[in-house]
């Protein structure tokens, strides 16, 4: 009989074949921009096979996203007339002057250049032949002020290319970096909406992840520090003009809906900003100060008083990503940042209580000695948001988290910081942290406060396993739960491979959660040993967490 098994392969040339199976027909088929997603969706689905079907679907992908819009200048007698029709978009420019643009081929564009992006980013280096052409498609979109979400497909797809592109060599990839970052540098200045701007400050940062330490030259820096500059002064200068109309006559209601609905996408864009100088720094570390130098004044800007909280929460995290990147050297600027991270401590709201207590955990971990007298001082509050009434609940349960792992921090790298006249010894601190177990939200910070359960459990730390080991069920409790809640896995996260450089600066210990996973799991191995004891362990576990932990033990050891 016939063999059908390899029917549709494009590999063996068969493309009639394939080109039916995905729907490939006359380049003006009305089903085509559907087709298009379709692809896209089986391309998600199957990954690095669908790459086979490229040199199918990428033609009409092309020819797709390549689509320039009908434009013409128009009177108003005429406007009005096809303003009528649905196909097209007027744009008033003067008195007696309008700009009419065809609308219906910019859905079809649209569609098309996120299926790029789906690509790029699923395929990885098995798009490189495409690479190229992709880019140099992409990069003018940018200005392609017709339609938004073409600007913000363009701007996401750079990251995705830069990694395609790498299977080329570093030429390649050098070469589309430097068309791609001067295009979005400038793209920063000209883009006239919001969500499309949040979009190109992701795009940059993802991108100077890609390709690391020195992709920016001098130039770039220039530019870059020019347009973050204008940016804040930006979100300053919309601050002010939101207080003047709160103070206006006809201020009311649906006023101040507008207003915050305003501050929302301006907290956006500042927090895409943290995440550009986070990129900056986690490439160039103490390299990096320079250019934060430079925008420095405008985050002390934000801590002023009088001020939203958002502010002084964003402020927080730029000081944050400071200290964990440059390390002691973020001592050199602790005049501006270190009494007030303390106090923040004690803010009313819980999410400048998040940022301040994770700080002070990363002045533990990598901040060095000079740090221990601030960490002193901050102890009683960290110790008043654990002890407060719904520490636990829902909404308070981050922020207590982060202060549980910044004093397991200060226990493990900086234990002089907890010696006072209520912890005599660390021992008496143990008695109590383990009384916090389990933490189970934060996936930050779960594996910063497993892994040092693990190094005493270990140790046989007889304050942490209690009395003839009482404290046994609670340590299972303490690991099976982030498994049944999804906060530890098997999968290290990128930021604690890029800080490896500080690891091993500092002698601080490498915290990956996929270690520590596996560094649990051997601690309930043990327990396992005792059948009559992992039993009776287990009965206290919820059947969810009981699920969980039977299939994590499945896992390679």
């Amino acid at each position: 009989g016939d063999s059908t098994e390899n029917k549709g392969d494009p590999s063996r040339g068969d493309t009639k074949t394939g080109d039916e199976a995905l729907g490939l027909t006359g380049s003006d088929d009305p089903q085509q921009s559907y087709m298009i997603s379709a692809w896209a969706r089986i391309c998600k689905l199957v990954g690095k096979d669908f790459e086979p079907f490229l040199p199918l679907v990428m033609p009409h992908v092309l020819k797709a996203a390549s689509i320039k819009p009908d434009v013409c200048m128009l009177y108003n007698e005429d406007a009005e007339d096809v303003d009528k029709e649905e196909s097209w978009q007027i744009v008033r420019l003067g008195e007696d002057q309008n700009f009419a643009i065809n609308t219906s081929g910019l859905d079809d564009k649209a569609t098309a250049c996120q299926m790029l992006v789906c690509y790029a980013r699923e395929l990885k280096e098995g798009f490189a032949a495409y690479a190229e052409e992709v880019t140099d498609l992409m990069i003018p979109l940018l200005k392609f002020y017709f339609n938004d979400e073409v600007r913000s497909a363009a701007a996401d797809s750079f990251p995705c290319l830069l990694e395609s592109s790498k299977p080329l060599g570093a030429v390649v990839t050098g070469r589309l970096w430097s068309k791609i970052v001067k295009a979005v540098i400038t793209a920063i200045d000209s883009e006239p909406e919001k969500g499309q701007l949040a979009d190109i400050l992701e795009s940059l940062a993802e991108c100077i992840k890609v390709m690391g330490s020195s992709c920016l030259d001098n130039d770039d820096v220039t530019s870059l520090i020019r347009q973050m500059n204008h940016q804040f002064g930006e979100l300053f200068k919309n601050q002010g003009n939101r207080s003047a109309k709160r103070n206006a006559e006809d201020y009311d209601d649906e006023e101040e809906e507008n207003l915050e609905s305003a501050k929302e996408e301006d907290d956006n864009i500042l927090g895409h900003l943290v995440d550009l100088m986070h990129s900056v720094f986690e490439v160039e570390r103490e390299r990096a100060l320079p250019f934060f130098e430079q925008i420095m004044p405008n985050i002390v800007k934000l801590m002023e008083p009088g001020r939203s909280w958002s502010d002084l929460q964003y402020s927080l995290c730029f000081w944050d990503d400071l200290i964990e990147f440059c390390g002691p050297f973020s001592y050199g600027y602790q005049q501006f940042f270190l009494q007030p991270l303390v106090a923040c401590i004690s803010h009313s709201e819980s999410e400048v209580r998040q940022a301040a207590a994770y700080g002070l955990g990363l002045c533990a971990m990598y901040g060095g000695p000079n740090y221990c007298s601030a960490l002193q001082q901050a102890v009683p509050q960290l110790l008043a948001m654990i002890q407060a009434p719904q520490s636990r609940g829902d909404e308070l349960n981050v922020s207590t988290e982060n202060a549980i792992s910044a004093l397991t921090k200060m226990c493990r790298y900086q234990p002089a910081s907890l010696l006072s006249s209520s912890n005599s010894s660390l021992d008496d601190f143990l008695a109590t942290w383990v009384t916090w177990l389990p933490v189970w939200e934060d996936a930050d910070e779960v594996p910063h406060v497993l892994d040092y359960l693990c190094e005493l459990v270990e140790a046989s730390n007889t304050t942490v396993l209690g009395q003839d080991n009482c404290h046994l069920p609670l340590i299972m409790h303490a690991i099976s739960l982030p498994l049944y809640k999804e906060t530890l896995s098997a999968k290290d996260s990128s930021d604690s491979e890029s800080n490896s450089a500080a690891i091993k600066t500092l002698q601080v210990p490498s915290v990956q959660p996929a270690a520590v996973l596996r560094r649990c799991l051997n601690i309930v191995r043990t327990i396992q040993s005792n059948q009559a004891v992992f039993d009776a362990c287990l009965a206290r576990l919820s059947q969810g967490e009981q699920l969980c932990l039977q299939v994590a033990l499945q896992l390679p050891h």
